[in-house]
């Protein structure tokens, strides 16, 4: 082969050689990268192409699991029945980091239901009110009173305009919204994501979670110091380093509430 065709078969390779190394060096020059983070991470999204979640098997519970789940009932207390309650637990967020508002009501819904609950050590708290920059979920350990706190993302539907901030929320299939309500945490599974909890919504505004494919799982667009993190399909995600540990502490029968504190 002369040494002309020789240039020619290697003209094309090293147009591409070139081009790889400016993608490699300049990330906002590929088309596919979306706007960066001060932590220098890809600000990716479910609302940018993930597949969803748990889709394949799970989305129907067990006989035995309807049954738990048609038992638990919504709290209706006098002031006082409240207030004994709420009095078993005053060891519990004694720095008071959780919105009280939120903490009281899952609480009691915890005492309430407490029979039902096979792991009633741990009650979890959702702050939807806030920025998802912030450490809005609180996993509260009735037994310490200690409280872990930890950045979760909410679904796309929720935040159209990807600011950070849920302003709707839908029990709807395909509305990528999150839900609002009480959540019973169910079994594991590994899934796109590794380790993910199935969630199981007891209250008419999230009792579609399971069927939605609605669970907890670790996502590598959720991380502490993001100025937001990124939007699920529905999913509360959360860091991926803080997922086995998560996970571990909440599965099979804790509760989970997720709504927007008032105060």
């Amino acid at each position: 082969m002369s040494k002309r065709a020789v240039a020619r078969v290697l003209e094309p390779t090293r147009y591409l050689a070139i081009a790889a190394t400016i993608s490699l060096a300049c990330p906002a020059c590929s088309a596919t990268r979306d706007e960066r983070d001060p932590l220098g991470a890809e600000l990716e999204d479910e609302a940018n192409g993930e597949l969803p979640l748990g889709k394949a098997d799970g989305l129907t519970p067990s006989p035995a699991r309807k049954a738990v789940l048609a038992q638990f009932r919504t709290p209706e207390l006098t002031d006082a029945e409240r207030a004994d309650i709420l009095q078993r637990y005053t060891n519990v967020d004694p720095s008071g980091v959780v919105p009280s508002s939120l903490l009281e009501r899952a609480l009691v819904y915890h005492d309430v239901n407490l029979e039902l609950l096979e792991n009633p050590r741990f009650v979890t708290v959702l702050d939807f009110s806030q920025h998802s920059s912030e450490r809005r979920l609180y996993v509260v350990d009735t037994e310490s009173g200690a409280v872990e706190r930890h950045v979760v993302a909410h679904g796309s539907g929720s935040d159209t305009n990807d600011d950070g901030r849920a302003e709707a929320f839908s029990n709807v299939e395909n509305s990528h919204q999150s839900s609002l309500g009480y959540y019973l945490t169910g079994e594991t599974y590994h899934g796109k994501w590794g380790l993910s909890l199935r969630l199981d919504g007891l209250s008419p505004s999230n009792a579609d979670a399971r069927a939605r494919a609605i669970v907890m799982h670790g996502a590598s667009y959720v991380a502490d110091g993001r100025t937001k993190q990124g939007r699920s399909w529905g999913c509360p995600a959360i860091p991926m380093a803080d997922r086995d540990q998560v996970i571990g502490e909440l599965k099979e029968g804790s509760l989970l509430y997720a709504d927007l504190a008032t105060e």
